[in-house]
Order: structure tokens, then C-alpha cells, then sequence
């Protein structure tokens, strides 16, 4: 098994999770409505790309045409799956993307503890490794929202995509959830009265074929 990281966000009172073993996320672009309650639409590896998806991007598309809003949260890495190698283990060192290196080394040393701790411990790694996230956001979010460099832009495109099918799967799934999230009634209802009309449609082309 391939080793990957599994990060979380936030929207309101709901986590949803994503993992990953080359993409070093640590923003997401979410939709909400006025009370702060919606779902994830789309992953970044940079607050830039986030605020561009947020602003003018697809996300903002989406969120504007269901009568929502777009917003960047940040995202965590919470866990390390499968073995770490001496190349994933340099990451406690170099970082990984706009993820800081003492956040990596944190989440690294939660998996690479010994399997005999307690929970209080491994409690205490986890709070310390999103503290140091807090920080790392604190002084990395901007408080006016970038120019996204073309490298950014690109990135915005392909962060829709996923690297390989499982995670092209997941990706629709969780726009798929985050547009029934983000949906109004009246939209849902026309959804509903076009599908009907297609469904009726081809039931009399197959009628009129017999």
C-alpha cells in the first residue's frame, strides 16, 4: 500500500475527510448558506487557489446559481496510512507543498509511535500537530485575497480532475453531494420535472420504433 495522508475540513458542524498520497491539501472551497451550514466542494494545495475557486471559480459558479455562497476553510492532515518510507519520512523535514515540515512531523510521529501508547498521548500528538496547522494558517491565510498566478489557475482546473479513477469517483460523489447541499427547492423540483420529461421522451421514441 502506497503511503497517503488522510486530511480533514471543517464546514460548520461537519467534517468530511479526503486522502490522498500525492496531493498536499491545505485549503477547500465550500458551499454555505447563510447559517454557515453546507458541504466541501473542491480540495487545493494552495490558499491562492482556494480564494480563486471561492471568488470567480466554479465553486463561486455553483454556489451563486443555488442562491449560496463560497468560502475557504482550511484543511489538516489528521493521519498517515500505509508504511512510511525513508522518502515519506523527509517530509518531517522539508515539508510537504505549503504544508509546514513541524506539521508533518507531527502526523508522521502519531503513525511511526509505538502501538503500545495510550490514548491520552496520542490525543495530545493530534491536538499538537492541528495547533501547529492553526499557526501555519494563521500567518499563511491572506487577508486580501491573492492574484492567482497562472500555476494557480491551472491548478484550479485540474483540482476538479483527480490523479487516478478512485479519486475521480470520490470527486464527483462529493460535487454531486455538494450541489443536492447547495440546491433549492425550485432548482430541485426543475431537476425533477426535466428528468421526467427526458424519461417520457424516450419512452415514446421506443414506443413509436415498436
Amino acid at each position: 500500500m502506497a503511503t497517503t495522508v488522510t486530511f480533514a475540513a471543517t464546514v460548520g458542524d461537519r467534517t468530511e475527510t479526503r486522502t490522498s498520497g500525492t496531493m498536499p491539501y491545505v485549503a477547500v472551497s465550500a458551499i454555505v448558506d447563510d447559517k454557515g451550514v453546507g458541504a466541501v466542494f473542491s480540495w487545493h494545495k494552495t490558499y491562492a487557489a482556494a480564494h480563486q475557486a471561492a471568488r470567480t471559480g466554479y465553486t463561486a459558479q455553483v454556489a451563486l446559481s443555488n442562491g449560496k455562497r463560497a468560502v475557504v476553510l482550511p484543511a489538516t492532515p489528521t493521519k498517515v496510512n500505509g508504511k512510511v518510507t525513508d522518502e515519506f519520512q523527509a517530509l518531517a523535514t522539508t515539508g510537504w507543498g505549503d504544508i509546514p515540515a513541524e506539521v508533518m512531523a507531527k502526523v508522521i510521529a502519531s503513525k511511526t509511535a509505538k502501538a503500545d501508547a495510550t490514548d491520552a498521548p496520542a490525543v495530545k500528538t493530534a491536538k499538537a500537530h492541528r495547533d501547529a496547522m492553526d499557526v501555519f494558517i494563521a500567518a499563511k491565510a491572506p487577508r486580501v485575497v491573492p492574484t492567482a498566478t497562472a500555476a494557480d489557475k491551472d491548478e484550479i482546473k485540474s483540482d476538479v480532475k483527480t490523479i487516478d479513477a478512485d479519486a475521480k469517483k470520490t470527486a464527483r460523489r462529493e460535487r454531486r453531494a455538494a450541489r443536492r447541499a447547495a440546491e433549492t427547492t425550485e432548482a430541485k423540483e426543475a431537476r425533477l420535472a426535466k428528468r421526467r420529461t427526458a424519461r417520457k421522451a424516450r419512452k415514446a421514441r421506443k414506443a413509436a420504433a415498436q
